[in-house]
């Protein structure tokens, strides 16, 4: 299975560098900001918070009009690629910077393939 894995692993990175099909590129270049927030001081009443921008890849992922209709609300999802140590142990103050827009991160979802993980699935609002 783990063949299998590495397999469907090298496709999608190939998708994501659009390799996979010449003159087909699929993504966006984005910048994710993960945002980590640190301790409170109580003599400027203010919480420290470090913020670490990553460039990234994002696949937007559409959604049609019935599932509009039954959220009815603007919440948007983004296929992005694994990134060590940011996702998905996503921090409160996240945001996605693409194409001149700030969205807020709201979830993150794993999608894994026995034990690659292969793709997150980014839920934002903005």
């Amino acid at each position: 299975m783990s063949g299998l894995n590495s397999v469907v692993d090298k496709i999608v990175s190939d998708v994501f560098a659009g390799k996979l099909i010449g003159g087909l590129d699929l993504t966006v270049s984005g910048i994710y900001k993960s945002v980590t927030t640190g301790a409170y001081t109580a003599s400027s009443r203010s919480l420290s918070k470090t913020e670490v921008d990553i460039s990234i890849e994002v696949i937007k992922k559409e959604q049609n009009s019935q599932q509009q209709s039954m959220t009815q609300s603007n919440v948007m999802l983004f296929l992005v690629r694994p990134i060590e140590g940011v996702i998905p142990s996503q921090g409160i103050d996240d945001e996605l910077h693409m194409e001149g827009k700030v969205y807020k991160v709201l979830a993150i979802s794993q999608k894994t393939m026995g034990d690659t993980k292969i793709l997150y699935e980014v839920a934002v609002t903005g």
